[in-house]
């Protein structure tokens, strides 16, 4: 028994001192100073400018991440594309070969803004690392081994979208210089101190600035940085950043010199985060109780939004010595994993929640996504090259395949001065129960120019003007604002002409469609564990944490083909997600429920199609399937003698219920109605309680009087009380329709003693609230009748383009192309009777009658085409004015 007893003691002194010598051979090795070229490229660096210093061991962190067998570098370098991620991430022979990184910043009173300067060293070749510059840069060689770049690329060069302006401005940027040779590169934002950089390196000259405080630092650290003269290293940087940097040195001139750096924790793999400021012994006893205060503070103030954060702002360590304040702080493994807890906690926060400890840890309630998209389903659009357009009521400027293209709009915009035209393209796809916009597919709309006969381009070249409108995408920018639906999909895209061009100024119009969408697609269905993966050969996704709602996942591979990640509860059933943040290194999903298992949808292969098309002006308003209007015989009548007896009082009373209900629909819901003879009868509707069919609206029973029929200008309804508002009638009497097409005989909607009435209802624009009733409403009726007529035939306006006749303005102000069509036109003025169309196939009155703002507009049908207008004035006229109030009895 006593010698296992010893036995046991001796192997335990023997394990102890084995684990104990390989704790300080680890502790030696990744704490050992950098290799010695390191001091020698400083001391070339730490000439009398220097402000500030930077070092990054890249050997030693090579060497750390390999032998821990978790090599995480790429999730270091930025997703953006750039020279470094270029270099690091696609080319292995750089990041295997690179050694050791430095970086200073110079000041002197020839570059008062600061010199940058950056120094990598290992073993580079100059033939494979000159195309990657090329990509980014404008190379030339300047000799002795020495290279200037202009920070400029063929593809913002020749990038269709980019201002001409900012393409100079990139020319004319300040150029870096670059020395190569096969075991330096070193970059310098000015050529003169490149030059005097590589001379003190080659004589192996001594800093000129003292050293020790830095070296003694950053030795052991995998990167550091030092900044000797704060005051003077703000001012080198650029805007906000500066600005406040300065602030902040100006209040605190005791800081002598800033240290931060980053070093490796190998036993609890992960990052320790630290920094030493050295300065005055008052300033450091002083802000160390500050620091020590406001970390209490902010550790108290938190745990009431986020006590994951509470957390870990405890772990920070402040400590001091008699000149130096040193703060660190542990990023480890455990610590990056609890970013989506304080995430969580504040949001939930910031939308009013006060989250408890363990909130995150808790499971959300569950909503189950209801009609989740099939994603096999997208092997229907292999076929689509056998869809054709659909009938629709227009017909399209262009057409091939499944896509078509039209003209769905064009104006002059005032406010922009400017004519705006919008296209509106269509694509079929397959009929489904639900909508295409789950399918993940995307359909963008693009166009390139508009041309005039003389192929002059006219489309506004947009790419240099700031201040579009909120919403408006450039001229050249595709559109991608689609609209899917079961069995097509939608996407139009706002156009602006060049000034001073017209909508008639257009010979043909060229863009292009493209189509992508994902097929065969499949799912994997996996257990909800940390490390459990699920994918194709494409890309796959990499489980990294688990909590009840969130799923934290990591994306390898080519992140296009992953379609979407969801959530399936016990049952299987699909549950809603609410928020995502990261990056394809870490995804954090939040989703409405208890996550049991993941499915992952992911993409073999895409289909694509791309359709250019040009739409020749003539097709524009190609509307052959419309349907043509009435038409109407030429007015030959302009001495107008309107007996008065035509407005003779009529006793409304003799009017049957039964006639009444054949024409008013919903006659019951009558509130108010006048009761003396008069020769208008109004009544009141007005349905209070709805919460949006609230308007109150008149009906009004008044004389057919055939001569002036049609006329949108003869006829008003003025509103006194409770609120004032004046409404134009359409006069529109109903009518037959004769074999030809054109308007037959007036019929009357009433007939009482020989006297033939028109019914006529307008919508009050009133602001009533919902259950809001009017007590008492005035108002009357006028007849402005005229006297005499005179016509005249006019030319058609360019679209945006006025004419003025016999004081009286119209303003060709639309063009609608859709549901409904029509030429749109504004007239104003007091002697404005009618406006006619002239086309081909007749005459034709206004379709569409609209007043507001003191004018009318008017629609005309697209086809017939429009040839010539005919404005209609009067001289002279009676008023006849009907009075009415009404008292609103509600049931």
């Amino acid at each position: 028994m006593k010698k296992l007893v010893h036995y046991s003691a001796l192997l335990l002194i023997i394990t102890f001192i084995i684990v104990g010598t390989a704790a300080i051979l680890i502790h030696l090795w990744i704490t050992e100073a950098p290799d010695p070229v390191v001091n020698t490229a400083e001391n070339a660096l730490a000439d009398e400018s220097i402000v500030a210093i930077g070092h990054i061991n890249h050997a030693k962190l090579i060497e750390i991440t390999q032998s821990s067998g978790k090599d995480n570098l790429d999730s270091l370098i930025s997703q953006d594309s750039n020279l470094l991620r270029e270099m690091y991430l696609e080319h292995p022979d750089f990041r295997k070969n690179l050694s050791q990184i430095l970086v200073s910043i110079s000041l002197s009173s020839d570059n008062p803004k600061g010199i940058l300067s950056s120094m990598f060293y290992g073993h580079f070749e100059w033939s494979t690392l000159e195309p990657i510059f090329s990509n980014f840069f404008s190379v030339t060689s300047i000799g002795n081994q020495q290279y200037q770049l202009v920070a400029t690329t063929q593809e913002t060069l020749n990038d269709p979208l980019t201002c001409p302006e900012d393409i100079k401005t990139l020319k004319k940027s300040s150029p870096l210089y670059l020395y190569v040779d096969n075991y330096w590169l070193v970059l310098s934002t000015s050529q003169s101190h490149l030059n005097k950089l590589l001379t003190r390196m080659m004589n192996k000259e001594n800093a000129q600035k003292d050293l020790s405080a830095w070296r003694e630092y950053r030795d052991g650290k995998i990167g550091a940085l030092g900044v000797f003269t704060p005051g003077e290293a703000s001012k080198s940087l650029p805007g906000m950043t500066g600005f406040i940097a300065q602030g902040a040195i100006k209040k605190n001139p005791e800081i002598e010199s800033i240290f931060a750096g980053a070093e490796i924790n190998i036993l609890s793999p992960g990052l320790k985060i630290s920094s030493s400021i050295l300065g005055e012994k008052q300033w450091i006893e002083t802000s160390y109780k500050k620091i020590n205060r406001s970390l209490n503070d902010a550790k108290s103030s938190t745990k009431d939004f986020s006590q994951t954060l509470a957390n870990l702002i405890d772990t920070i360590e402040v400590s001091s010595t008699e000149k130096k304040l040193d703060l660190s702080f542990d990023l480890g493994q455990s610590t990056l994993e609890k970013i989506p807890d304080i995430t969580s906690e504040l949001l939930s926060s910031a939308f009013g929640g006060r989250p408890s400890s363990n909130q995150t840890q808790q499971e959300k309630a569950e909503r189950i996504e209801e009609n989740p998209w099939d994603y096999s389903g997208n092997d229907q659009l292999l076929n689509i090259d056998n869809l054709a357009p659909k009938e629709e009521l227009i017909s399209s400027a262009f057409s091939q395949g499944p896509f078509s293209v039209s003209l769905s709009e064009a104006q002059y915009n005032e406010e922009l001065e400017l004519t705006t035209i919008e296209l509106r393209a269509r694509m079929e796809l397959p009929e489904v129960d639900s909508s295409w916009y789950k399918s993940k597919a995307t359909l963008s709309f693009s166009v390139s120019s508009i041309l005039d006969e003389l192929d002059n381009e006219i489309l506004r070249d947009e790419r240099c003007i700031k201040d579009l409108p909120r919403f408006v995408g450039k001229n050249r920018a595709p559109a991608d604002n689609v609209a899917f639906n079961q069995g097509f999909a939608l996407i139009t895209k706002k156009l602006r002409l060049s000034e001073g061009k017209s909508y008639e100024d257009i010979h043909k119009i060229s863009g292009k469609l493209n189509f992508e969408a994902p097929v065969d697609v499949k799912s994997y269905t996996i257990p909800f564990k940390v490390n459990e993966t699920a994918g194709n050969e494409h890309t796959h996704i990499k489980v990294l944490a688990t909590q009840p709602s969130v799923a934290s996942y990591k994306v390898i591979g080519d992140d296009k083909h992953l379609i979407e990640v969801r959530a399936l509860n016990a049952n299987g059933q699909v549950l809603q997600s609410s928020f995502r943040m990261g990056n394809n290194n870490r995804q954090n999903t939040t989703f409405e429920g208890k996550i049991d298992r993941l499915q992952v949808w992911v993409a073999s292969r895409f289909i694509a199609k791309t359709v250019d098309f040009t739409l020749p002006s003539k097709n524009l308003l190609n509307s052959e399937k419309a349907t043509s209007y009435y038409t109407i015989s030429q007015p030959t009548n302009t001495e107008l003698n309107i007996n008065d007896a035509l407005f003779s009082n009529t006793d409304f009373s003799q009017l049957s219920e039964k006639d009444i209900k054949r024409h008013i629909y919903q006659y019951e819901k009558t509130v108010a109605k006048t009761e003396r003879p008069s020769s208008v009868h109004v009544m009141l509707f007005h349905d209070y309680k709805s919460q949006w069919g609230n308007k109150p609206e008149l009906k009004m029973i008044y004389p057919l009087i055939e001569d002036i029929s049609f006329s949108p200008s003869v006829v008003s309804v003025t509103v006194n009380s409770p609120q004032y508002a004046k409404i134009y009638l359409k006069n529109r009497p109903s009518f037959r329709i004769n074999s030809d097409r054109s308007i037959g005989p007036i019929r009357p909607y009433f007939e009482i003693n020989n006297k033939e009435f028109v019914l006529e209802t307008v919508r009050l624009p009133m602001e009533l609230e919902a259950g809001e009733k009017i007590s008492n409403l005035e108002g009357e009726v006028v007849f402005n009748v005229p006297d005499s007529l005179s016509i005249e035939q006019l030319a058609i306006p360019a679209l945006g383009k006025s004419i003025t006749k016999h004081d009286v303005k119209i303003v060709f102000k639309k063009i609608t192309n859709g549901f409904v069509s029509s030429y749109i036109f504004e007239v104003s003025g007091e002697k404005f009777f009618n406006l006619i169309a002239i086309t081909k196939e007749g005459r034709h009155y206004p379709t569409q009658v609209l007043f507001k703002e003191g004018r009318w507009e008017l629609g005309f049908p697209l086809n017939p085409r429009l040839n010539k207008l005919q404005l209609i004035t009067f001289e002279g006229s009676k008023k006849k004015t009907f009075p009415f109030t009404l008292k609103p009895e509600y049931r």
